[in-house]
């Protein structure tokens, strides 16, 4: 069932590239600082890493590599 209606969001993992800390935005908590001003009632984890993997943005169905990004992992409950 691919209904949206019926998920429920729990929580968000952020994997965030190490060169976008606070030497890239120039304060602390930059990106997850943004998050909760629009998600306020998701908790969110992360970690720097050395490279992201996401859905390749030609096609969905294979992931690719990025560097200098960002992946927000979202985490939730599907209700029957």
């Amino acid at each position: 069932n691919n209904n949206n209606n019926n998920r429920q969001i729990k929580a968000c993992i952020l994997f965030s590239c190490v060169a976008r800390g606070k030497n890239f935005h120039m304060k602390d908590n930059y990106e997850t600082q943004i998050f909760k001003k629009i998600f306020p009632r998701i908790p969110i984890i992360g970690f720097f890493t050395n490279g992201e993997f996401a859905p390749s943005l030609k096609n969905s169905n294979s992931l690719k590599a990025y560097g200098f990004t960002s992946v927000f992992c979202f985490v939730y409950q599907h209700n029957l």
